[in-house]
């Protein structure tokens, strides 16, 4: 094949080679049977990623204003909000994903694509605030010309993305919403950032209790940033930090108490050894007889 003569020599296969794990499928076969697609994306050790796994619901289904109506206008603002405000400039790419429409459970009908009854129109705006602002209050469509708004395309897709630069020192707002308001559903709205997190101000405007969380993958590379001299610093400071500095049995107590105190912030007191047992019987008996000695004595 012409297509195989293209490839770079380690890539290049045997089409007749049944055994190599290399197969063709055309695009409609593959779409209809296959669910997942993992493609293997590796950012510079610089990025930072978190991700909400969040809904829509009654509360925050604003939609979009799709008759242009003050209301929907306002409507649009309900939706969920999170805000993003670097130190500096800073390049973004935000991913917003929908459950597979593939994936259907109990008496759904087994559908075909794009599998428009079970997944919706999405699509994600980010928008800088002007100073002094705290969030959307309205959809304001002025704004895309100026490029204070920048939005994805409105599509039925399983996923999506947006990538930007960042003024820093600026305030920006990230807005996941769905074509028609009202409607409700799931969606993990993922954030990539070419700088520490540290120095961003992130979070849900409309509903803190729902807090980021760190893609693994990325995150993990955070901790190659981190000065040797600093772990050992924090390493050999942590008896300190737990009050272990205080002299004699009040020291070993305090740090016995330290590591015992669980996660409710009650003390649990390990199990005695067999060996501890044995020396509190030991003292008891020394304990005993030694009583009953200055007893006799009297």
């Amino acid at each position: 094949m012409n297509y195989i003569k293209t490839l770079d020599d380690d890539e290049e296969f045997d089409p007749t080679d049944k055994n190599d794990g290399t197969f063709f499928i055309n695009y409609q076969t593959w779409r209809d049977i296959y669910s997942r697609l993992f493609i293997a994306i590796d950012f510079p050790e610089k990025w930072t990623a978190i991700y909400w796994k969040s809904e829509w619901t009654a509360k925050c289904a604003g939609g979009l204003p799709l008759k242009n109506t003050p209301e929907g206008k306002k409507r649009f603002a309900t939706n969920p909000q999170y805000l993003f405000a670097p130190t500096h400039d800073t390049e973004i790419l935000i991913s917003i994903a929908q459950p597979d429409g593939r994936v259907w459970r109990g008496e759904e009908v087994k559908e075909m694509h794009p599998f428009k009854s079970r997944m919706k129109s999405i699509n994600v705006y980010i928008i800088e605030l002007e100073p002094g602002q705290d969030r959307v209050e309205a959809f304001d469509g002025a704004l895309l010309k100026t490029k204070k708004m920048q939005q994805m395309k409105l599509s039925i897709t399983r996923e999506q993305t947006l990538r930007k630069q960042l003024t820093g020192g600026k305030k920006y707002v990230i807005i996941p919403t769905q074509k028609v308001a009202g409607e409700l559903g799931e969606y993990y709205l993922s954030v990539y950032f070419d700088t520490p997190l540290f120095s961003i101000d992130v979070g849900r405007i409309d509903d803190p209790s729902d807090q980021f969380k760190y893609i693994p993958e990325e995150y993990e590379k955070g901790d190659k940033t981190v000065p040797e001299w600093k772990k050992k610093l924090i390493f050999n400071s942590i008896d300190h930090m737990i009050g272990t500095q205080r002299a004699g049995k009040d020291k070993k107590a305090a740090a016995t108490k330290a590591k015992a105190v669980a996660g409710d912030g009650k003390v649990k007191v390990p199990a005695k050894t067999a060996k501890q047992k044995k020396a509190q019987a030991l003292n008891k008996q020394k304990r005993i007889k030694t009583g009953a000695q200055a007893k006799k004595k009297k």
